[in-house]
């Protein structure tokens, strides 16, 4: 257990003017990153590429398991980009000095 750092990202392709794509993290099955750390965009034209991102900190035990979903607002089934989709989790480990 301890503070873990996660991030999570995704390019997504075809998303056009005025359309949305975001991403969450889940946490045992429910979303953990709130509003404050949903990751969001917009596209500006037709046909885009956009990634979207999160960034989140979470106290974790063995036993937690994290998810990470992408959803967008094209209409049709568009695949996220391998190259440009990224899930890592890093445990925060914090130093003090003894002064």
């Amino acid at each position: 257990g301890g503070k873990y750092y996660f991030g999570y990202t995704t390019r997504i392709q075809n998303i056009d003017d005025g359309e949305e794509a975001s991403i969450k993290l889940y946490k045992n099955g429910s979303q953990a990153d709130g509003e404050r750390g949903l990751g969001q965009n917009f596209s500006s034209a037709a046909n885009k590429g956009i990634t979207v991102s999160g960034f989140y900190i979470d106290e974790a035990v063995a036993t937690d398991y994290y998810e990470v979903y992408a959803r967008h607002e094209e209409g049709g089934s568009q695949d996220a980009e391998a190259s440009g989709t990224v899930f890592f989790g890093y445990k925060l480990i914090i130093f003090r000095s003894k002064q």
